[in-house]
């Protein structure tokens, strides 16, 4: 059976309803012996994140669950990286959660194998209302003009920075107007003030979204329309060239420091424990990070490409469409 995916909260409510009562193959269990007792409908949910997003998953759950005390929720929780492998692993098995928790980085692949439902049916009929949505963030959940998954919300890309250790470089904060040049010369600044166990910045080369900032700052994207890529060699070079140069130069942390806090939640993350000064991710995590940090943290604008779609005068102006939009 195709799965749900659905990320808002509100959605779920009534999408568990719907999964219920739409030739759902979950197991149904019978509540007490008497013939002709309701019987209650299992339903599994999964999501990821730390420990403060698994509690207001759970409080929310319990609510749901004294409001629908026909369906029984299997809850599943996982850590970052975890819940991914866990997650292939699941749907490889023909084991998945009935409903679970998406982004847009993995959507693409799960809905093109099919392994997910179409929620429009549920939309039309009126179970999922998304009157009051941002048209642009529902279409964001469609593959193929099918929607397979609604967001909660959405949040800007941006760059979290520790105040105290561009103090202690000697260096001046970054603002609005800073170019990737910028970035990387500030981040082997850092490095080199500091020495060795700090580094400017986390490894980011690899992260799919700021790539596709980078790219969307040229008027490109990852992919076209038609699933081919949307930038050409020299992009994915000069990308790939920018990192290189701040790794080599201690600008960015080693592989090794790097491997060691993949998939690490913010407590334990490369940024909290001080190992780097910058890191870039949805701007709605800023609290997330500064309550377990000692040092203050500002936020900028994900640098920008000196020459192509910004300018100066302009970064203020420019800022939402410079950083790709994120939904959680």
């Amino acid at each position: 059976m195709k799965k749900l995916s659905v990320l808002s909260i509100i959605s779920i409510v009534t999408a568990i309803s719907v999964g219920c009562s739409a030739g759902s193959s979950t197991p149904s269990v019978e509540n007490g012996s008497a013939a002709g007792s309701e019987k209650t409908t299992e339903v599994r949910v999964s999501w990821y994140g730390d420990a403060n997003r698994n509690q207001i998953y759970n409080d929310t759950f319990d609510i749901i669950q004294k409001k629908l005390p026909d369906i029984k929720l299997i809850r599943e929780f996982a850590a970052g990286n975890d819940y991914w492998t866990k997650l292939n692993t699941q749907v490889a098995g023909g084991n998945a959660p009935d409903m679970m928790v998406f982004t847009l980085d993995n959507l693409y692949d799960f809905a093109k194998r099919g392994q997910l439902a179409d929620l429009q049916p549920y939309v039309d009929q009126g179970i999922i209302h998304l009157n009051d949505f941002n048209p642009a963030i529902v279409n964001s959940g469609k593959v193929d003009g099918k929607l397979y998954t609604v967001s909660q919300g959405n949040s800007i890309l941006g760059t979290y920075y520790n105040k105290e250790i561009f103090k202690k470089a000697g260096l001046s904060e970054p603002d609005l107007n800073w170019t990737w040049e910028d970035f990387a010369q500030s981040m082997i600044a850092i490095h080199k003030a500091l020495g060795s166990g700090v580094w400017g910045s986390e490894d980011l080369a690899g992260t799919n979204n700021i790539f596709q900032t980078f790219l969307k700052q040229r008027n490109k994207d990852l992919y076209k329309e038609d699933g081919s890529l949307g930038f050409e060699k020299s992009d994915m070079i000069e990308w790939f060239t920018l990192w290189d140069s701040m790794r080599q130069q201690g600008g960015v942390a080693p592989a090794d420091i790097s491997a060691e806090y993949k998939g690490k939640n913010e407590v334990e993350g490369i940024l909290a424990t001080g190992k780097v000064a910058v890191t870039m991710s949805a701007s709605n995590r800023l609290k997330l990070f500064q309550n377990v940090m000692k040092d203050e943290l500002g936020i900028v604008q994900c640098p920008y490409d000196k020459g192509r779609n910004a300018v100066r005068s302009a970064g203020r102006r420019l800022h939402g469409r410079l950083c790709e939009v994120q939904s959680t």
